[in-house]
């Protein structure tokens, strides 16, 4: 019977296989830091435009 606290038995990786792995992670990693990176920047975009039309609103409503 199989329960959460055994074990089952692992298959030794490599030391190619461990850092073809770490290679792996890191990339993902990475990938998603420019994702997230990319994201930001659009953020940042997308208030800088809101903030441009509210002074926008307010510049017509003086007129």
């Amino acid at each position: 019977m199989n329960t959460f606290t055994e074990e089952e038995p692992r298959e030794e990786l490599s030391k190619y296989d461990l850092y073809r792995a770490r290679q792996e992670h890191f990339n993902e990693q990475r990938t998603i830091y420019f994702e997230l990176e990319a994201t930001r920047q659009i953020l940042i975009q997308a208030q800088q435009r809101e903030q441009a039309a509210l002074a926008e609103i307010e510049r017509l409503k003086t007129l």
